[in-house]
């Protein structure tokens, strides 16, 4: 573990690191997880530094290797870097792997100007600041940083784009299923947010309701900073009714960090929109990026939850209108006196007048899939394109012996086998303790995994997709399709 900033203050941006040393350091042992149901702790802001043993042992400084910065997922509620190991891309690539802890949920997304938004996504540019500062202590290439991320870390990777903050600290960038949407970003004021949770979650008397903006949130800090960290990281999982309730996303989101004015400490500098709504964002980190989706994300946590039980299934068919839209999060967006004329309209489109059943499983998917992943992230490539970034879209559709789907649902039998769902990539970038490896020596799938992992690597080194090591099926774009 290496720190990159400070020991972290609960509900404070992180101060630059103050701990130097001259001589060198044994980093070989994990730094604490950040705060996250009943583990971690607030002094998580760690880094995992991975070298090529070759380089590590005879490196004299003179080759510099590219840097590559992952940013795990977890809905922003759940995960770290540990669990993300680097055998694979130590193996038998010529770059330095590095894993980020930051902070999440409520300690890391909660505030206004009192309490700071965007805590965890500033950690991460705290992050990126030291490894862009340190990277030829380590043997990197400080002009050849390249972040990835999955999921909730992929979103990140957007945000980090649209950033002035981050402008500089990065030369390339990946985004695995997971940009700007309604899961990963609050367009509410996020004082709204730890109003509604002080009060119905910690019980706290002292914030009222009718108290002016500046009052109410000095009173909901007071409240959150009486609390126990354990206590808030268990309350906010059952805060946000949701369905399956294995989907693990926060309520406390990433957002807009400027509610009555803009600040120099703000993370956006301006509004972000979603790529749909056809407002236009600004980037200022504009890289190289490839961007994509697995072919049937709504295959893991949404389909195969639905599948567990004729109860679920029986459930979700009878309080479609209630779980529609907790689900898909349009509940922040829309009046509660439409919810159930848009719950209506999005069952007709994908089940027409079927009831939900086996039979129709894919449609399931679907909805999930392109509601969640595959249409933001779609938006967003375009959007980049017009922007002048050199975009590679892809879409993932390998499946393999084993499946992230295995987490999220106690049935034996894969309803959705064969469907590449979400996450089902990261098992052939990373082994780890909560993916496994599952690939066994000279499979198919290891081979499938060492193209994938050098496919990643060759876009670090070169930045442009002039290696590809798989069968292309179908063309998915073009640069025209995105003029």
């Amino acid at each position: 573990m290496v720190r990159y900033a400070n020991p972290a203050v609960r509900f404070q941006p992180a101060e630059p690191i103050q701990e130097k040393w001259e001589t060198p350091k044994i980093a070989d042992t994990f730094g604490s997880i950040c705060p996250q149901a009943n583990v971690g702790d607030i002094d998580c802001l760690f880094l995992q530094i991975y070298v090529p043993e070759k380089h590590f042992k005879n490196g004299d400084g003179s080759s510099k290797l590219p840097v590559m910065v992952f940013i795990h997922g977890g809905g922003f509620i759940f995960g770290d870097g540990n669990s993300y190991g680097p055998e694979y891309f130590m193996e038998n690539e010529d770059v330095i792997l590095v894993t980020v802890n930051y902070r999440l949920g409520i300690f890391g997304d909660t505030g206004d100007d009192t309490i700071k938004a965007n805590i965890g996504l500033k950690d991460q540019i705290m992050a990126l600041g030291f490894v862009k500062e340190n990277a030829a202590a380590f043997n990197g290439d400080d002009s050849n940083i390249i972040i990835f991320g999955e999921s909730a870390g992929s979103s990140s990777v957007h945000y980090l784009l649209m950033t002035p903050a981050a402008e500089g600290y990065f030369d390339k960038a990946i985004l695995q299923s997971g940009v700007m949407s309604f899961w990963a970003f609050d367009p509410n004021p996020p004082r709204q947010t730890a109003l509604k949770f002080v009060k119905e979650s910690l019980h706290c008397e002292n914030v009222k309701d009718d108290a002016k903006p500046k009052e109410q949130s000095l009173q909901i800090k007071e409240c959150l900073e009486k609390a126990e960290t354990a206590q808030l990281a268990m309350n906010q999982l059952t805060f946000w009714p949701r369905w399956p309730r294995a989907n693990p996303c926060s309520r406390f989101m990433p957002t807009a960090d400027w509610e009555g004015g803009k600040t120099n400490d703000s993370f956006f500098a301006s509004r972000p929109h979603f790529s749909q709504s056809g407002k236009k964002n600004v980037y200022y980190s504009k890289v190289p990026v490839i961007i994509g989706t697995t072919s049937d994300e709504g295959a893991t946590a949404f389909g195969a939850s639905a599948y567990e039980s004729e109860e679920s299934l029986q459930e979700l068919t009878n309080e479609w209108n209630k779980i529609a839209p907790i689900t898909f999060s349009y509940d922040i967006h829309f009046p509660v006196e439409n919810l159930a004329e848009i719950s209506q309209k999005i069952k007709k489109f994908y089940f027409g007048s079927e009831p939900i059943t086996l039979e129709n499983k894919q449609a399931l998917a679907d909805l999930y899939s392109d509601t969640w992943f595959l249409l933001p992230s779609i938006s967003v490539a375009g959007e980049l394109a017009r922007n002048g970034v050199s975009v590679y879209p892809y879409i993932f559709s390998y499946w393999g012996s084993w499946t992230a789907r295995s987490i999220f649902t106690q049935r034996t039998d894969d309803v959705y086998e064969g469907l590449a769902g979400h996450a089902d990539d990261i098992q052939y970038l990373f082994p780890g303790s909560m993916l496994s490896s599952h690939l066994k020596p000279g499979s198919e799938q290891e081979e499938f995994s060492r193209n994938f992992v050098n496919l990643w690597t060759s876009f670090a080194k070169q930045g442009s997709v002039s290696y590809f090591p798989f069968r292309v099926v179908e063309t998915y774009s073009t640069p025209e399709s995105f003029k």
